[in-house]
C-alpha cells in the first residue's frame, strides 16, 4: 500500500486505472491541425549548435516505441513535441482526445499542464525584472507593503527568489488546491499568513502551490495593479508578455477549454471499478498562476524554443534577456531523492520554476511536471544538446505522469544511449500499480448504511457526507459520498475505514474518529502519520 500513499501525495500536491476498458491507441498523422502550425522538416535539419542530432531513425523509434507504450498504459490520448535548434522536428498525436465518438489527438488538441504553468508564470516575472519594476532579491514587502506571513522574522525576509524557489519555509496544506476556485487572488495572497513554517527561508524544500500562485499575484502587483483586479491583471500580463510574443496563439487561461475551441482534450481519471472514466475538472480559481494554462503541444514547443534561443521566440521576437532567463535555470535548492523514481535522473535542484536534473551521464536537464484533474504534462530540455520535449496527455497523474516520464527518458536515452531499458522500467511499474489497485478493487465493499449513518452530515470547510439511495436499474445498496460544493468523490468500505474509489482523489483513505460525542472527518489517514486534514462534524 505504500505506493498507493505516494500517489495520493502526488495527487494532492500537483495540481496533481485498471486495464478494463482500456482506450483503443491510434497514431494520428503528424502536423494534423485545425490551424497553421509550424511545419516538421526532416530531423538534424536544424541543430547547427547541437553536439547530438535528433536523426529521422531515432525519431521513427522514438514513435514506434511510444505507441507501444501507450497500448499498455490506461491513457486515452497523448501529444508529443520535439524541438532542436530553432525548428519543431517532431509533433505527434497519439490516442484519443475524447473516447465518445473516438475523436483522435492531433499537435493542435488543447490540454491543461498544470504545473508547467509556474515556468511561464516565472517568465512573466522575469521581463519585469528586465523593465525594472521588480528584482530577484527584493523583500516582498517591498513590493506588497502588506505582506503577512506567520512570522515578522520570515515577512520581513523573504524575496521574490524565495517564492519563486520553492524554499520560503513554509510548508503546504494539500486539501487547498481541491477548492482553489473558492478564493481570489486577495484571499490566495493573506493565505500566506495561515500555512505552517516548517524552515528557515533558503534552508529546505517545499513545494508549495499557495506560495507559487501567490508570487504571479505579487508580479501584478508589481506593475501597479489594484488588489480587486490581480485576476485579470495576471491574465493580461501573461497574454501580453508570454502567450503573444512567442505566439502561443491556443494558449488560455480559461478555465472551460471549450471556450476558446473545439479541439480540446476530454480528461480522464482512473476508477477502482470501472477503469478509466471522465474526470470532473475543478475551477483553479486563486492558485491560476501555479497551474492554469491550456495548450497545445505545438504552442508548448513554442516556449520551448524559446527557452532553448535565450528568450527568442521563434519568429525572432526578444521576449526577455538572455542573462535573465539564465537566472531561472540556477539551482537554489537541492530536492532530496528526486532521483528515485526517474531511472535516468541522478540528482535535482529547483530554480526559479524550472527543475534542473543532472541525468546519470552527467548531462544537465532542465525541466518541469505538471498534473490537474485528469491531465497531466511534462516539459523538458537539454541545453547541451539543443533539444526539448512536450508531453501532454487526458489521464490524471498516477498513471498519465508516468507515461509523460517515459517519452521524456527514451528521447534521452535514444539520444545518448543510455538506459535501454527505460520501457521496461516504467512499464514494470506501471503492472506493480495495476496489481495493486486490482488487490484494493477485490477488497472494496459496500457500505453498511447503519453503520456509516452517524457520519452523514455537514463538516468544517465546506465539506459534507452523504448517503445516497441506490441508482440505476441493478443497483440495490445505497452508496457514501464525500462531496464539496459541485464535486464529489464516492466512498466504499474496506476493512478498516473507507477509500475514494474514483476521480482525482482516487485511493485516498478516509476515516471518521469519534471521541465525546464530536466526530472528526480524517482525510488521507495513514499509517505513517496524521491525515492531511481534520474537519469537524457541524452540528
Amino acid at each position: 500500500m505504500v505506493r498507493i500513499f505516494v500517489l495520493v501525495s502526488l495527487l494532492l500536491f500537483a495540481l496533481v486505472a485498471c486495464s478494463a476498458d482500456s482506450a483503443e491507441t491510434g497514431v494520428a498523422p503528424a502536423n494534423t491541425t485545425e490551424g497553421a502550425g509550424p511545419p516538421t522538416v526532416p530531423a538534424g535539419a536544424a541543430a547547427s549548435n547541437a553536439q547530438v542530432a535528433v536523426t529521422n531513425d531515432m525519431l521513427e523509434t522514438f514513435e514506434a516505441t511510444l505507441a507501444d507504450a501507450m497500448d499498455a498504459f490506461p491513457v486515452p490520448g497523448m501529444a508529443v513535441a520535439i524541438v532542436q535548434g530553432d525548428t519543431i522536428v517532431y509533433a505527434q498525436g497519439f490516442g484519443l482526445r475524447n473516447r465518445d465518438g473516438a475523436v483522435p489527438v492531433t499537435p493542435e488538441t488543447l490540454f491543461r499542464v498544470g504545473s508547467d504553468t509556474k515556468p511561464m508564470t516565472a517568465l512573466l516575472l522575469a521581463t519585469l525584472v528586465d523593465d525594472g519594476q521588480l528584482e530577484w532579491d527584493q523583500p516582498v514587502s517591498a513590493i506588497w507593503p502588506d505582506l503577512d506571513m506567520p512570522t515578522a522574522e520570515l515577512t520581513e525576509a523573504v524575496r521574490v527568489r524565495d517564492l519563486l524557489s520553492m524554499r520560503t519555509g513554509l510548508g503546504a496544506d494539500p486539501m487547498l488546491a481541491l477548492y482553489a476556485g473558492d478564493r481570489t487572488p486577495a484571499d490566495t495572497l493573506e493565505l500566506l499568513a495561515t500555512l505552517p513554517v516548517v524552515a528557515e527561508p533558503g534552508e529546505a524544500y517545499h513545494y508549495n502551490n499557495q506560495v507559487y500562485a501567490a508570487t504571479g499575484y505579487i508580479g501584478a502587483l508589481a506593475t501597479g495593479a489594484e488588489m480587486g483586479e490581480l485576476q485579470e491583471a495576471y491574465r493580461t500580463l501573461m497574454q501580453e508578455r508570454v502567450f503573444t510574443p512567442i505566439g502561443m496563439t491556443s494558449a488560455t487561461l480559461e478555465n472551460d477549454m471549450e471556450l476558446t475551441s473545439s479541439n480540446y482534450a476530454v480528461p480522464y481519471a482512473p476508477h477502482l471499478l470501472e477503469g478509466v472514466v471522465v474526470a470532473n475538472m475543478r475551477d483553479i480559481g486563486g492558485d491560476l498562476p501555479a497551474g492554469g494554462v491550456a495548450a497545445s503541444v505545438t504552442d508548448m514547443a513554442r516556449f520551448l524554443l524559446t527557452m532553448l534561443n535565450e528568450g527568442v521566440a521563434p519568429d525572432g521576437t526578444r521576449v526577455v534577456s538572455a542573462e535573465t532567463l539564465a537566472e531561472l535555470w540556477e539551482p537554489q535548492i537541492s530536492i532530496p531523492g528526486a532521483g528515485a523514481e526517474h531511472p535516468l535522473i541522478a540528482t535535482a535542484s529547483y530554480g526559479m520554476g524550472w527543475a534542473v536534473y543532472e541525468l546519470a551521464n552527467g548531462v544537465r536537464m532542465i525541466g518541469h511536471n505538471g498534473a490537474i484533474d485528469g491531465y497531466s504534462a511534462t516539459m523538458a530540455f537539454i541545453p547541451e544538446a539543443d533539444v526539448g520535449i512536450v508531453a501532454l496527455n487526458n489521464a490524471s497523474v498516477d498513471f498519465g505522469g508516468d507515461l509523460n516520464g517515459l517519452a521524456r527518458d527514451l528521447l534521452v536515452s535514444l539520444l545518448y544511449d543510455l538506459e535501454p531499458a527505460v520501457v521496461e522500467r516504467y512499464t514494470s511499474t506501471l503492472a506493480a500499480e495495476q496489481e495493486q489497485y486490482g488487490l484494493l478493487a477485490d477488497q472494496v465493499q459496500p457500505v453498511d448504511p447503519d453503520a456509516v449513518a452517524p457520519y452523514v452530515g455537514q463538516y468544517a470547510q465546506g465539506w459534507r457526507i452523504e448517503l445516497r439511495p441506490p441508482e440505476g436499474d441493478t443497483a440495490t445498496e445505497p452508496t457514501l459520498w464525500l462531496t464539496r460544493d459541485v464535486r464529489a468523490w464516492q466512498l466504499m468500505a474496506l476493512p478498516t475505514d473507507y477509500i475514494i474509489i474514483g476521480g482525482p482523489l482516487f485511493t485516498m483513505p478516509v476515516g471518521f474518529a469519534a471521541e465525546d460525542g464530536s466526530i472528526r472527518l480524517l482525510l488521507g489517514v495513514t499509517p505513517e502519520g496524521p491525515p492531511p486534514a481534520e474537519l469537524a462534524k457541524l452540528e
